[in-house]
């Protein structure tokens, strides 16, 4: 519990943004740097597509990198 707690808190105040998403590309998890940096409230940049968050010059690289985690 206490390693997640500070898993946790390190995601959380991150100074870069990071995104969680699901095996659909999906947001599942978005620390404050991200939303800060897109302009988003955590409710709701939960559930949109991840994909959108990558320059349209890289998201195949992003969809490869999924893939491949799959």
């Amino acid at each position: 519990r206490r390693q997640q707690a500070e898993l946790n808190l390190l995601f959380q105040n991150a100074p870069i943004g990071m995104i969680v998403a699901d095996q659909h590309s999906k947001v599942i998890r978005a620390n404050h740097a991200c939303c800060e940096l897109f302009g988003y409230s955590q409710e709701e940049i939960i559930g949109l597509d991840s994909r959108t968050f990558s320059h349209p010059d890289d998201r195949h690289i992003a969809i490869e990198a999924g893939t491949q985690l799959l």
